[in-house]
């Protein structure tokens, strides 16, 4: 039985450890945390002045779609479906500080008509407008060969400055976490075709209906009924190289362990970390940040779900009160607060920050105002995703690296997707054909 150890277990390692150890090698994990899930995590909150609220938040809310097909195979595989909400449509409501208010809701159809019809029920944009987008939506269904920003890309359609602001920016914050002036366009491209042309259930969006430390909480039970180890607190200090053959990895405390084969989940920066050839030989990816808010409020302000919101540094506000299940707060509210490709507001520190966000929530929804803010904590990941533009998405690697029997996999790899769970998923998946 040949072993192959995996340095992180992020998504992209419980993914690739997953399908491995199901096909007869034996595995082994080496993750430097407590924990595991990477960027899916939870933590809680410093204080809690009410006996019955729960505590514990995850690191940011996490949207999740129905074209997530290979994160919800592992989903599958840990008997955890039931802690996601399922929806048949992707309805998304959006408010402005002008007092606007508009939906996008498709007809319960397969892919384009649903789309198209909640395209021209926006209540805020003009008749031509609409009819303008219906250009992009075709030129982005075709292949993009010569990359561009999504803002130039939009503005060669003719799409007018309001259509950009209220339907496009927002859609490719959530999506690729980049601005639309360095977005790639191929990439935004990539996106629409899987949400397009898909059913009405894959281009759903949905919620973990519990924290995501729930999620993975049985994995080491898991993966060791298919043979695997998983060794936590236990950091990869470098990788063992013998004439430009990967042989095994050394761990911080300096204990060496060999394998037939060495697989990197881990993010560029920790990558070269553990082997300084690939930061001399790869693109070294900026990072794009992503900051998340929570506060909890005495009173109900909020009704809806979740709302996008446009001209406002509040990119989105998720009701944790009927997102979580466990959540019981009688009358109190926590909500959620994102705000993605977050360079202006990263270094901000937290008490000017939270001032800026309370006065566009009172405006947003005014009965906050009146509400007392029991609590709130303000989470920066400066790292959150690797920036992929239009300059640099041509330098994303394959699995296959220069150096024998060593792969690297991670959302931000080349997986023709924005650097999401999904991406980091599908890069697991992708590997695959090296060893099957």
């Amino acid at each position: 039985m040949k072993k192959v150890i995996i340095c992180g277990a992020g998504i992209a390692g419980i993914s690739a450890a997953f399908h491995l150890a199901k096909a007869g090698f034996k595995v082994e994990i080496f993750e430097s945390r407590k924990q595991i899930g990477g960027c899916c995590f939870s933590t809680n909150l410093a204080k809690t002045p009410l006996p019955n609220k729960i505590n514990e938040i995850d690191n940011g809310q996490h949207i999740f779609a129905g074209i997530y097909h290979n994160f919800f195979e592992i989903i599958k595989w840990l008997d955890k479906d039931n802690l996601f909400n399922y929806k048949d449509v992707m309805y998304v409501k959006f408010k402005t500080l002008s007092g606007e208010t508009f939906e996008f809701k498709p007809l319960k159809l397969l892919g384009k008509l649903g789309v198209l019809y909640a395209l021209f029920n926006i209540n805020t944009v003009s008749i031509s407008a609409k009819f303008r987008t219906l250009n992009v939506f075709k030129k982005l269904l075709k292949n993009i060969h010569n990359d561009t920003t999504t803002l130039d890309f939009l503005r060669q359609t003719n799409q007018d400055e309001k259509m950009i602001k209220c339907f496009w920016e927002p859609v490719i914050l959530a999506t690729l976490n980049s601005p639309v002036h360095l977005a790639s366009t191929k990439l935004f491209s990539n996106v629409i075709k899987k949400l397009i042309l898909s059913n009405s259930k894959d281009a759903a969006l949905f919620f973990a209906n519990a924290p995501l430390s729930d999620i993975f909480d049985n994995f080491d039970e898991k993966f060791s009924e298919l043979g695997g180890k998983l060794y936590l607190n236990n950091k990869v200090k470098k990788i063992i190289i013998r004439q430009n053959q990967c042989v095994g990895i050394e761990t911080q405390d300096g204990e060496k362990h060999f394998a037939e084969y060495v697989i990197s989940a881990l993010p560029p920066k920790q990558l070269y970390n553990i082997c300084p050839y690939f930061k001399d030989h790869y693109t070294n990816f900026p990072s794009s940040p992503i900051i998340s808010i929570y506060l909890l409020f005495d009173r109900i302000i909020m009704e809806e779900e979740f709302i996008g919101c446009i001209d406002t540094n509040i990119q989105w506000i998720f009701n944790q009160n009927k997102i979580i299940n466990k959540f019981s707060l009688n009358n109190s509210q926590q909500l959620a607060i994102t705000i993605s490709a977050a360079n202006e507001l990263i270094n901000l520190n937290n008490s000017d920050l939270l001032v800026l966000i309370l006065s566009e929530l009172h405006v947003l929804f005014p009965l906050s105002k009146f509400a007392i803010l029991h609590d709130y904590k303000i989470l920066k990941d400066k790292n959150a995703t690797p920036l992929i533009t239009s300059e640099n998405g041509k330098f994303r690697p394959t699995s296959q690296t220069d150096i024998k029997k060593f792969f690297i996999i991670g959302g931000w790899t080349e997986t023709n997707l924005p650097a999401t769970i999904e991406s980091a998923a599908s890069s697991a998946k992708l590997l695959l054909k090296h060893f099957l």
